[in-house]
């Protein structure tokens, strides 16, 4: 047989065989998700996609958080004011290049109501523009912080928004 077709027989069954495990992992990771969500529903569930996470002072693994479906951080809280630090990133996808935007650590302040979900993470468009795009199709916005490059830039290039779902 030709080398290019072994080896093409080779990756394909390499494929095959690593293909189920990573199935049943997520599979599993799933299943932890969504019995987190349910034994918590009546408490506040706050999904957060940053790093170097802090919440009210103390590191997110005191927290015990699950690994949500987009690779976000799921923790339960109690309801009211809590302290948020944390680096925010995202990618502004252009024709040419992506461009990684990534936040300084940054901590705020944020409201929570038990019995719903949050997500907090950085966008690269205002709250009102992603209204407009998704035709009101997004969850209430309960924090807003705007980023620039520079400190006192009026050059506002992300936000850190906080979504209360619905």
């Amino acid at each position: 047989m030709n080398q290019t077709v072994l080896i093409v027989i080779g990756v394909l069954v390499l494929w095959a065989v690593l293909m189920i495990p990573f199935m049943l992992w997520q599979k599993k990771r799933k299943e932890a998700e969504a019995s987190f969500l349910e034994e918590n529903k009546d408490q506040v569930i706050l999904h957060l996609y940053c790093r170097n996470t802090y919440i009210d002072g103390q590191k997110l693994s005191a927290f015990h958080p699950v690994t949500g479906e987009n690779l976000q951080k799921i923790v339960k809280l109690t309801p009211g004011t809590h302290t948020i630090s944390g680096i925010f990133e995202t990618t502004d996808t252009n024709l040419t290049h992506n461009v990684n935007l990534k936040s300084e650590q940054l901590t705020f302040d944020i409201a929570f109501e038990a019995g719903h979900q949050y997500t907090l993470a950085m966008y690269l468009y205002s709250p009102e523009e992603r209204k407009n795009y998704y035709e009101g199709n997004v969850g209430v916005d309960v924090f807003s912080m705007p980023l620039a490059l520079h400190r006192d830039s009026e050059n506002i290039k992300a936000y850190v928004i906080g979504y209360q779902e619905t």
